[in-house]
C-alpha cells in the first residue's frame, strides 16, 4: 500500500526503499513456504516425541537446515524493516 501511495508523489526518493522492502518480505515469505513449512510438516510426520524411537536422528535431519534458513528469513525481515525505516526517514525529512 505504501508503494501505491507513493506512485503519484512528487518526491519518489522513498519509493525505491519501499519496493526493496516489499521484495525482501517476498523473499522471507518464499523461504517460509518453500523451506520451513515442508520442514515443519516433516517433523510433525515423525510423530509424537514420546513415540519416536530415535529422536536424536529426527532432530539431526531437521535442525541444521531449519536453523540455517531461519537465519536467512530473519536477515531478510530485518533488512526489509531497515528499508522501510529508511523510507520513512526520507519522507519525514522532506
Amino acid at each position: 500500500m505504501a508503494a501505491v501511495l507513493h506512485l503519484g508523489a512528487d518526491d519518489r526518493s522513498s519509493l525505491v526503499w519501499i519496493v526493496a522492502a516489499l521484495v525482501l518480505y517476498g523473499v522471507m515469505l518464499a523461504l517460509t513456504f518453500r523451506v520451513h513449512l515442508p520442514l515443519n510438516n516433516q517433523i510433525q510426520a515423525a510423530g509424537e516425541p514420546d513415540h519416536i524411537a530415535d529422536l536424536a536422528a529426527v532432530r539431526e535431519n531437521f535442525e541444521s537446515k531449519w536453523v540455517r534458513w531461519n537465519i536467512a528469513r530473519a536477515a531478510s525481515s530485518t533488512a526489509a524493516f531497515g528499508c522501510l525505516t529508511w523510507a520513512l526517514t526520507l519522507v519525514g525529512g522532506s
